[in-house]
């Protein structure tokens, strides 16, 4: 082999160092290069993308065919809460806005009604009702509720599963909320509008949707079972608002696509309310019940039938207050007059019952007048039946007194079925979560002595293993000992057979009890007893205990005499029914306190007589006494100076005596100094 030089080795070394950096820097640039793209289209694959809206999926309406509605969609009295006015054109409403009624939601529902196809309808707030020492901020709170409810349900909207509706960002139906955002929120002058697609070949078939300015809101939104194959009625629930509808033909803020409103529905797609003839007859109903026998219940089962009926009642109000968001403690004295303290004045005095005394007159509608006190006193009655003096109304009393009908008892065992089925329910549901809760707790106490078997164990362990490192430890100190020594190493330490580990207890598998919720609660039947009950008892009476004491001698069964345009028996014939009143008050009379007897001019004569003569005797007998009470002092008063004197005359004896006794010492001693003398 070649020998080289220390100077020729340095420089073959310093030549390859320069042929390699530029290879170096070369792969370098290119490493950098490639960096750099690499950055830059990660820095394009991580830009945002920009989210595309939905592909709106309604179509087009296609052109009408066939038959359309020909009714005007207009608002029905019967259709309207109390409190609502209509205007001319009937499609603009307004609330009464006077005392507390202005706290009471107002609600209407459409004649025209959708049970197929595609129809909206508009709504567009015109105006904010506020008083002007309120400001600008009207209490109570402005609100619209707008949306669709089947005939005959109730007008406020989201409190049942008879309707559907939007509601200040939400959807609602049986009083669940689903929020939508803020931009579904109304306000002045928003116009709204409402899409029903009930069309089975549409791909939003069966939604709801909500448009605002002409712009979709949300996503269509489905609509409950519980509506599904029902006629869907536009309706409108509001407050402190003036609202005018729209239901075509043509709509004031245009969607992107083409809609028919419902005022041009085809026939086939539309359920309409028949408007009532211009000389239509309207019923008053006076249900006269006997407190605590059932008259709440048959007035329940009555308007359960005939929807068409509005109750004229406190507890009426009390529920439209409660629906209208006014709460107030459900502590009522009584059923019939139901005690409202919801710390507003106007509400509190009850000058709701004024205005809608005033009111119903003047609406064409039937009315059920519910006040239970009212009904049984004839005076009373005259002046219900004076408030409505349009000849367009007929009076009707429902005597409701005697033995109950086979239909009532039937109603009344459902009910109390359903009341005993709904504890039971309740109960079973509590005794599950209790067992669930017990199960749960005992299966954390396990883990818990699990984790401090398995503690103690791993601590038993490393204190075996330490104890043994010091043996060994020791042991190795005294085997260097004894080398440095030249003695004998120490024996080794025998190791300690390690312990058997114990067997762990095999838990026993439980299988588990199958959830409360999976389980379903046992059928309960009623009892002999319950089922011989003719009517329910309730934590409150009909009529509180001072009223009812008050009132009850004035009771009596309505005559023709006395305006009705008929009088209807539903238990009893007229005979009957009037002698189970008058023995039910003969009864009372027994049992009852009179609360509100008054003496009579006789009475108040003799009484005042008898108070002179007894005022008399009161003084001859103050005044006997008072001599008794003297004699008896002056005689005290002399005995007590003689046993005075008495004493005064022992005293001075005892002196005396005192004395003789000491000078007959004092001789005894002078005769012993004399004799002394003698003898010396």
């Amino acid at each position: 082999l070649p020998i080289y030089s220390v100077q020729e080795l340095s420089f073959g070394v310093l030549r390859c160092a320069a042929m390699a950096e530029p290879a170096a820097k070369k792969q370098k640039t290119e490493e950098g290069a490639v960096a750099t793209e690499t950055e830059e289209k990660k820095e394009v694959k991580e830009a945002p993308k920009v989210l595309e809206p939905p592909k709106e999926l309604e179509e087009d309406a296609p052109k009408a065919s066939g038959a359309t509605v020909k009714e005007p969609v207009t608002f029905l009295t019967a259709d309207t809460t109390m409190n609502v006015m209509t205007s001319t054109g009937n499609n603009l409403l307004m609330p009464l806005s006077d005392g507390g009624v202005r706290h009471l939601l107002a609600g209407a529902r459409a004649s025209v009604g959708v049970k197929s196809g595609r129809y909206m309808f508009e709504a567009r707030i015109v105006e904010t009702i506020c008083r002007a020492d309120e400001g600008t901020k009207p209490s109570p709170k402005c609100l619209l509720k707008i949306g669709f409810s089947t005939a005959g349900s109730n007008l406020l909207l989201g409190n049942a599963e008879t309707d559907i509706c939007f509601d200040d960002g939400a959807l609602v139906h049986n009083r669940k909320r689903t929020p939508l955002g803020k931009f579904a929120r109304f306000g002045r002058d928003n116009v709204i509008a409402v899409l029903l697609n009930l069309d089975k070949g549409s791909p939003n078939a069966n939604t709801i949707s909500l448009f605002k300015e002409g712009k979709r809101v949300c996503p269509p939104q489905p609509i409950p079972e519980a509506l599904l194959g029902k006629a869907l009625f536009p309706t409108v629930t509001f407050r402190n608002y003036s609202v005018s509808l729209n239901f075509g033909p043509a709509p004031v803020a245009p969607l992107p696509f083409t809609c028919t409103m419902i005022g041009q529905a085809a026939v086939k797609d539309a359920a309409v309310t028949p408007a009532p003839a211009k000389d239509a007859k309207y019923e008053v109903i006076f249900p006269v019940c006997l407190p605590d026998e059932g008259g709440y219940d048959w007035l329940d089962a009555f308007k359960a039938k005939h929807p068409q009926y509005t109750e004229l009642s406190d507890r009426m109000i009390a529920d439209w207050l409660i629906k209208s968001g006014i709460t107030f403690p459900r502590n009522s004295s009584s059923n019939d007059k139901p005690e409202i303290k919801s710390g507003i004045p106007e509400v509190d005095d009850m000058s709701i019952r004024r205005s809608l005394q005033v009111v119903a007159p003047l609406q064409h509608r039937n009315y059920i007048v519910m006040e239970m006190q009212s009904n049984l006193i004839k005076e009373m009655r005259a002046i219900s039946m004076g408030r409505f003096l349009d000849v367009s109304f007929k009076k009707v009393a429902h005597v409701v007194v005697g033995e109950p009908s086979a239909d009532y008892r039937k109603h009344i065992q459902a009910l109390v079925l359903a009341e005993k089925q709904n504890k039971s329910d309740s109960q079973f549901k509590l005794q599950k979560a209790q067992e669930a809760s017990k199960r749960a707790a005992e299966k954390r106490q396990k883990e818990i002595e699990k984790r401090k078997k398995a503690a103690e164990k791993e601590r038993k362990r490393k204190m075996a293993e330490i104890q043994k490192n010091a043996a060994k430890a020791k042991y190795e100190a005294e085997k260097k000992k004894a080398e440095a020594e030249g003695k004998d190493p120490p024996p080794e330490p025998e190791e300690e057979k390690a312990e058997e580990p114990e067997e762990e207890e095999k838990e026993e598998e439980v299988a588990e009890e199958p959830a409360a919720m999976d389980e379903d609660p046992p059928k309960v039947e009623l009892t002999d007893e319950e089922k011989k009950i003719t009517h329910r008892s309730f934590p409150v009476p009909d009529l509180t205990l001072f009223v009812l004491n008050t009132s009850f001698t004035k009771f009596a069964v309505p005559e023709k005499d006395e305006g009705f345009d008929d009088i209807k028996y539903e238990w009893a014939k007229a005979a009957k029914a009037g002698e189970y009143l008058k023995k039910w008050v003969l009864d009372r009379k027994q049992t009852s306190r009179v609360e509100d007897i008054t003496p009579s001019a006789w009475f108040k004569t003799k009484w005042a007589m008898w108070q002179r003569t007894l005022n008399s005797w009161t003084k001859k007998q103050s005044d006997y006494r008072a001599a008794l009470a003297k004699k008896e002092s002056d005689k005290r008063a002399k005995a007590a100076k003689k046993a005075a004197a008495e004493k005064m005359a022992a005293a001075k004896a005892a002196v005396e005596a005192a004395k003789k006794e000491k000078a007959k010492e004092e001789g005894k001693e002078e005769e012993a100094k004399e004799e002394a003398k003698e003898e010396k």
